[in-house]
């Protein structure tokens, strides 16, 4: 196949985009799927049509660069790579670190030679958390403070049965950028159970202004109707 030296620029200045995309890097997404895009584009470019390079993508070996040799040496497993791609790109908006154990109990000491110090003792009731902006972390409480998880939780309890905002996504929405299909949707909801499409889109480069389209959005205005003895 006979490539133009524009093509060929053109080309790897789109591997350097990729490569410098700090989305990739910096907990927004993860380098498998980086990795992915990088080895569909070079199937892509030494193929004829997309069926063709999806074919070569779906060859055991291939994706051995995002996930490993030994991950993708049959058709299954190629399959399961690919899908926990599609899995870790859903975009969603997610807490910074998913650890429910991590830092162990959170309580605020009170008083004593620590006071002010987070309890730090070892968690033993852990669960997610609402906040009124429609964001979440998972809250961790040793035995001791079990009390203060108790009110915590009946909170969030309150809080989700209301109609919460929808918070920005801060991961995923990266395949959308560098790989043009009209069915990522689909793909998303068939890899992430319970996955829906964020009313910012599905692109990560379109939610900051969208973000601002929504933020900025005029109200429904009440409309008038008429009732028996008055205006409503």
């Amino acid at each position: 196949m006979s490539r133009t030296v524009k093509s060929r620029l053109d080309f790897f200045d789109r591997l350097d985009a990729l490569r410098s995309d700090e989305r990739f890097t910096n907990g927004h997404s993860t380098l498998a799927v980086r990795n992915f895009i990088e080895t569909y584009w070079w199937c892509r470019w030494h193929s004829d049509s997309h069926d063709e390079a999806w074919e070569r993508l779906c060859t055991p070996g291939v994706l051995a660069r995002a996930y490993g040799r030994g991950q993708t040496r049959d058709k299954v497993s190629v399959q399961i790579a690919i899908s926990r791609v599609y899995s870790d790109d859903a975009p969603r908006w997610e807490p910074e670190t998913l650890d429910s154990w991590a830092g162990g109990c959170e309580h605020t000491l009170a008083a004593g030679p620590r006071k002010g110090d987070r309890c730090g003792r070892h968690a033993s009731i852990s669960g997610r958390i609402n906040h009124p902006d429609g964001t979440w972390r998972i809250g961790q409480w040793c035995s001791t403070h079990r009390g203060e998880h108790a009110s915590a939780w009946a909170e969030s309890r309150r809080l989700a049965a209301l109609d919460l905002p929808q918070p920005t996504p801060n991961r995923g929405g990266l395949l959308p950028v560098y790989i043009r299909a009209n069915n990522w949707p689909d793909l998303y909801a068939a890899h992430s159970p319970g996955w829906a499409p964020p009313a910012v889109g599905i692109n990560a480069d379109d939610w900051p202004g969208m973000e601002r389209v929504i933020a900025h959005a005029e109200p429904e205005r009440p409309a008038l109707r008429l009732i028996p003895g008055g205006v409503a």
